[in-house]
């Protein structure tokens, strides 16, 4: 009678167990989804999505994988908005651009690089940040082209190479001196990389 006492408190421990996990798995799917993306967001993005064509649109596509679609007026408007006060469509801009550097031809890497330029010079941390992360595959590419650049400005216009590094440090005031140095040796790099 013992045993068989034991045995049926075993088993009521062993099936309370079990039922507290089967109702607490229960319980989890029931509730709501975790939200993403805020709904601030979410409605950005539909007013994005829903309107014409334009560059905050076009980067949505591409970065969705679905950029073949996109003509170059578009892809130039995103290289244009490079510029904006927004960092996080700059970011947004250059993974885009990022995205499609490939198969771009010879006349839109240009026009690429005087906007690209233009985003290290006020945006020298970032640019370099997203070299080494998002655009490390292409970076040889993006060196290429902003050597370019770098080389058209420079060369025939007498600037130095220590006013660009003066105007990369401007933007840059708050970086820390490590930051300052791979400024400094990009800018450096960019003075002598040859195509």
């Amino acid at each position: 009678m013992i045993k068989g006492n034991v045995y049926l408190c075993s088993m009521i421990k062993y099936s309370g167990l079990i039922l507290f996990f089967f109702f607490s798995s229960c319980k989890s799917s029931v509730d709501e989804p975790e939200m993403l993306i805020s709904a601030l967001d979410g409605a950005e993005y539909v007013a994005d999505m829903e309107g014409e064509m334009n560059a905050r649109k076009a980067t949505h596509l591409i970065l969705q994988g679905k950029g073949d679609s996109i003509n170059y007026t578009y892809i130039r408007a995103i290289s244009d908005s490079l510029q904006t006060q927004d960092s996080t469509w700059r970011i947004k801009y250059f993974e885009a651009l990022n995205t499609l550097l490939l198969e771009l031809d010879s006349a839109e890497l240009g026009y690429l690089g005087v906007n690209g330029f233009s985003y290290f010079l006020h945006n020298p941390n970032e640019l370099l940040d997203q070299l080494n992360t998002t655009a490390f595959d292409n970076s040889e590419l993006w060196l290429r082209i902003l050597s370019i650049e770098f080389n058209s400005r420079v060369l025939p216009e007498d600037i130095t190479i220590n006013s660009v590094i003066n105007l990369a440090h401007k933007y840059c005031s708050h970086c820390p001196d490590e930051e300052k140095e791979s400024i400094i040796e990009f800018i450096e790099a960019l003075s002598v990389y040859e195509d």
